[in-house]
């Protein structure tokens, strides 16, 4: 919540203990917290910068009050909920599918169509070469 125009994508597991009227409301209850939560903190902030602004001498909070300020400006994005069977492979997939398909939207990420440093590309090919190595465990 401190990270500037954080996005956020919150996924739900063990979809396979619920029935799937359960996962609807487990989901829009999820939804209603998150929801709830940010109006709290964007409440929060503004008492505590109105109290700073409103104390007998505000020049003393002024660091106190630029950080809560910064703060209040940090945008959070929420997307919607993704429920997974984390057992189903189909359901990795779909999660996967998710991601990527939120990742290559340039008005939730602008900088998706920078260039990368040639090493990212090394980093990457590292870890394929891990996970495809017998040395690792069948569970990833």
């Amino acid at each position: 919540m401190r990270v500037p125009n954080s996005v956020v994508l919150p996924v739900g597991t063990h979809v396979d203990c619920c029935q799937e009227e359960e996962v609807e409301e487990k989901r829009h209850d999820i939804m209603a917290r998150i929801s709830a939560m940010l109006a709290e903190r964007k409440n929060n902030l503004a008492h505590f910068i109105d109290n700073l602004e409103g104390s007998e001498e505000p020049e003393f909070y002024v660091d106190q009050w630029e950080r809560l300020k910064e703060m209040e400006s940090c945008t959070l994005t929420i997307l919607n909920l993704v429920a997974v069977n984390c057992t189903n492979h189909c359901d990795i997939k779909k999660l996967e599918a998710t991601i990527l398909q939120h990742v290559k939207n340039e008005e939730l990420f602008p900088e998706v169509v920078r260039v990368l440093p040639p090493v990212y590309r090394q980093v990457e090919a590292a870890i394929i070469d891990i996970a495809q190595s017998e040395e690792m465990a069948g569970h990833g």
